[in-house]
């Protein structure tokens, strides 16, 4: 009974507490230091050792890796309802600025766009190699990774269903497994410790999901598949936005069609704006094929099916972790995405660079991402530069 009482209660000073840092503080992942600096060190709600450990669950887990460690925190201090409220309230902001734009956005004349965003789509460009590059020497780094990322670059190039190559990368790499590296990462070790069996987190979290679905069921019945297919790819995320977006870009865009690929590459740049995940292009979406209200239920469908499950499977995290066959398929997953962000580069180029002075942004941006300049900054000075070059100029 206790137990249950500390899942359903509230704290409201760690919610609001989320609440202001989603209004305020920028920087994505970055944003991981000051989490762990305000929850670890000033309020004190979990242990350095804890917080640790849960970097390592939602780096291990699909799933905004920001949002879920906030949920993670939340659930080990104060409990299930207040780490999932908690998570939420760090990326609301973002969610009602996001719709904001969009708003602006379908209300801005079509020329008026064109000039101010030319600039700026360089920067998805910009954006998946630089993200390429980061996970190539992630995770790639073994030949028997090289080969596998040649053959999935090779199947998206050619047309084949993203979610197969994802199967087929899973498998190769637990066939192969021994062609991995050797050491405790990949050893076949199971924790001795006593096992939390979560169940009221599962009886809760389902409920909650349930609600979700029955709510979205009664006042936007017409969206349900395109609120499956969000929280989908959320469980396919692996590393968060970086994934996500491709995997939002093949299937909202190319396979359903709700959104076109100019549209989809100006949400890409307006989400760098705001203070939460890139993941919030979702409401954007949501909002630019429906309403405020499809907005909001894209938010939660992208979110709230995540941090339930990684809160309900970190009491299993440290037990089958360290399992070969696991670490094995996962490996695959992360050499699949990192093809997806390569072929990714291949196909949005010739679309977002169609000029030398495009070429010279997509460069500016690659020179930034590599300094970390602030992205809000960089966005704010192609914007300037976009209207000056295209706007005044006409320097198309």
């Amino acid at each position: 009974m206790q137990n249950l009482s500390k899942n359903l209660s509230l704290n409201f000073k760690f919610i609001i507490r989320c609440l202001t840092i989603g209004s305020t503080v920028f920087g994505g992942l970055a944003m991981i230091s000051y989490l762990k600096e305000e929850f670890v060190s000033r309020k004190r709600y979990v242990a350095e050792e804890d917080f640790l450990k849960g970097i390592a669950l939602t780096q291990l887990l699909p799933g905004p890796i920001m949002i879920n460690l906030v949920g993670y925190v939340g659930y080990r201090r104060f409990g299930f309802l207040s780490g999932l409220i908690g998570a939420l309230a760090l990326v609301f902001p973002s969610v009602i600025l996001i719709s904001i734009l969009a708003y602006f956005y379908k209300s801005i004349n079509i020329a008026t766009i064109d000039v101010l965003f030319h600039g700026l789509k360089p920067f998805v460009v910009a954006f998946f190699v630089w993200a390429f590059l980061n996970f190539y020497r992630r995770y790639v780094d073994i030949n028997f990774g090289r080969i596998l990322l040649l053959l999935c670059f090779v199947f998206y190039m050619i047309g084949i269903n993203i979610f197969l190559v994802f199967l087929l990368s899973f498998f190769i790499s637990i066939f192969f497994r021994d062609f991995l590296p050797k050491g405790s990462v990949f050893s076949n070790v199971v924790s001795e410790q006593k096992l939390y069996i979560p169940k009221i987190e599962l009886i809760i979290g389902i409920t909650a999901i349930s609600l979700l679905i029955i709510s979205a069921y009664i006042i936007t019945p017409n969206l349900i598949p395109f609120y499956f297919k969000i929280t989908q790819i959320s469980f396919l995320a692996f590393g968060g936005a970086q994934v996500a977006l491709p995997l939002y870009q093949k299937t909202f865009v190319d396979s359903m069609k709700l959104i076109s690929q100019e549209n989809f590459l100006d949400a890409i740049v307006l989400s760098q704006v705001t203070p939460g995940p890139i993941l919030c292009i979702t409401s954007f979406i949501g909002f630019f094929i429906g309403s405020f209200s499809a907005a909001i239920f894209s938010f939660l469908f992208t979110f709230v099916p995540s941090i339930v499950f990684t809160i309900i499977v970190s009491p299993f995290y440290e037990r089958i972790s360290h399992l070969s066959w696991i670490r094995g398929g996962i490996f695959g997953l992360l050499v699949a995405l990192t093809g997806l962000l390569a072929s990714m580069s291949v196909n949005y180029f010739p679309m977002a660079v169609k000029d030398p002075l495009s070429f010279f942004f997509l460069l500016i941006f690659l020179v930034g991402l590599y300094r970390k300049v602030n992205i809000v900054l960089l966005i704010s000075v192609a914007i300037l530069g976009s209207f000056i070059l295209f706007g005044v100029f006409h320097l198309y």
